[in-house]
């Protein structure tokens, strides 16, 4: 397993890149997709799905800049948030 921790934003919101068996995951995609994208391009990595720990706008300010289509909230937040209808998978 792999993790790439960034700091981004305003508010200095960690993110995490992970890669694992393949596939990679961004954990809290705060609000700069372009250096997201940067290190996923470095790496050659593809981008499988994005993990929000709670649904603070600081932890999905760059979730709509991304191409993914598999979003992972917990239910709780899912019910007091509006993402992208773009998202085909919202679990």
């Amino acid at each position: 397993m792999e993790i790439v921790t960034l700091t981004l934003g305003p508010l200095r919101t960690n993110c995490s890149i992970v890669r694992r068996n393949g596939r990679t995951l961004v954990v809290d995609p705060a609000a700069d997709a372009k250096a997201i994208l940067a290190v996923l391009d470095q790496r050659g990595w593809k981008l499988d799905a994005v993990a929000l720990t709670h649904a603070h706008f600081d932890h999905m300010l760059a979730l709509n800049d991304l191409p993914v289509s598999e979003v992972y909230l917990h239910v709780v937040d899912r019910k007091s948030t509006r993402l992208n209808s773009s998202h085909d998978q919202i679990s």
